[in-house]
């Protein structure tokens, strides 16, 4: 057999990619020496129906292909086709055998011409779709690899292995809804194939088709058990906003693991969707005790609470949150609505004045600040400079001691 390698990095569909066994049964390497010839009987040479003759050597060439006599097979499968050149199965036969032969000139000829006697020929569309996948490397090949791979699966649509071709051509282009189409077709004929699912799953996403995702990954975590398929299973349920999924599904994913930190955060935020508030409340107090340096947690438990209405639980966390990092622009403005909410203004301000400095909560900070004690007017800023005018030249005015 002629070794062929394409030259994309396709290593994954190679493995789909190949000639129906009918091609391959009659396969011999080129250049290897023939057997010596076998007693075959030729046929005859008086005058016979040709359709009849034809059969004939159809049938030598059969034999003498078997024993990898090549050249005598060659020379019956011409001689048939002199008789009968309108027969696809002589056609594709030929064509065939110059396949195996590293012939590929020759048999693509032979395959084409196969599809024009016989367009329902689907061995002959595979095997043109093969041949120019094959030469991928010249990208214009590239369509009408795709086209004869089309053809082939539409006339044999339970043919899983062509589907799966198909759904790597297109994946390669990025043609994500068309190797979707194709993947769909993949599960319905091999519907215990994990990775099959998988696959469905992600090309589902990269066609932004959410809800098919999450039905392929369903599968797939049905079949596998996988941990890490069921996370993606859960965040696509959470993505697409189905939370009471995504809750079942995190909390499954945090019994296996229970102090992992993501998952519990994915929990919380799930819960706290449903407003399952005091679950989410006793989610985000398990990830604190995980994590107790974890600022941006502190400051969302201070938030919670400050929220409704529990001011002093909100400044315990206020507190534990400055005492990790005194200068955090967050923690001043949340201190600063503590003492704003206590009616202590003067306190408030000062904190909001200290979250200046970070340039992340500053325009924050300022905001608050304009609310405590709102800017001048321009007309509020004419007037006290006429007064202070006023009030310097009448000092001035006044004699010396």
């Amino acid at each position: 057999m002629m070794e062929t390698a394409p030259t994309l990095r396709w290593k994954k569909l190679r493995r789909y990619v190949f000639l129906p066994a009918v091609l391959l049964a009659c396969s011999g390497p080129p250049g290897v020496r023939q057997p010596s010839r076998v007693d075959v009987a030729e046929p005859q040479t008086a005058a016979v129906d040709s359709s009849l003759e034809a059969r004939k050597h159809y049938q030598f060439a059969r034999q003498y292909e078997k024993s990898k006599m090549y050249d005598d097979a060659l020379s019956q499968y011409r001689k048939a086709l002199r008789l009968e050149p309108r027969d696809p199965k002589i056609r594709y036969s030929l064509g065939r055998l110059y396949y195996n032969l590293g012939r590929k000139k020759l048999a693509k000829e032979q395959f084409l011409r196969t599809t024009r006697l016989d367009s329902l020929h689907a061995d002959a569309h595979y095997a043109l779709g093969k041949i120019y996948y094959e030469d991928l490397g010249v990208e214009a090949n590239y369509d009408s690899c795709v086209t004869e791979f089309e053809k082939a699966a539409a006339l044999k649509p339970n043919d899983v292995s062509m589907r799966r071709i198909l759904v790597e051509l297109y994946a390669y282009k990025k043609r994500f809804a068309e190797a979707l189409r194709h993947s769909i077709a993949v599960t319905e004929l091999a519907a215990e194939d994990v990775e099959a699912w998988e696959q469905q799953g992600q090309l589902a996403v990269r066609a932004k088709q959410l809800d098919q995702g999450i039905v392929a990954y369903e599968r797939a975590w049905e079949l596998s058990g996988n941990m890490a398929t069921l996370q993606t299973l859960a965040s696509l349920q959470l993505e697409a906003g189905r939370y009471e999924e995504a809750l079942a599904s995190y909390r499954a994913l945090s019994e296996s693991d229970p102090d992992d930190y993501d998952f519990l955060a994915r929990i919380a935020e799930a819960q706290e969707k449903l407003d399952h508030a005091a679950e989410a409340l006793e989610t985000l107090e398990r990830m604190a005790v995980l994590r107790p340096d974890d600022l941006g947690l502190i400051s969302r438990l201070a938030e919670w609470h400050f929220n409704r209405g529990e001011l002093e639980v909100a400044k315990k966390w206020i507190d534990r949150g400055l005492g990790l990092d005194a200068e955090s622009g967050r923690m001043r403005v949340l201190n600063g609505d503590y003492y704003a909410k206590s009616g202590q203004e003067s306190l408030a301000l000062a904190e909001y004045e200290k979250a200046l400095s970070d340039s992340v909560w500053k325009a924050n900070a300022q905001q608050r600040i304009w609310t405590l004690r709102p800017p001048l007017t321009e007309e509020e800023k004419r007037r006290r400079a006429f007064f202070k005018r006023g009030k310097e030249k009448e000092e001035n005015s006044q004699p010396g001691p």
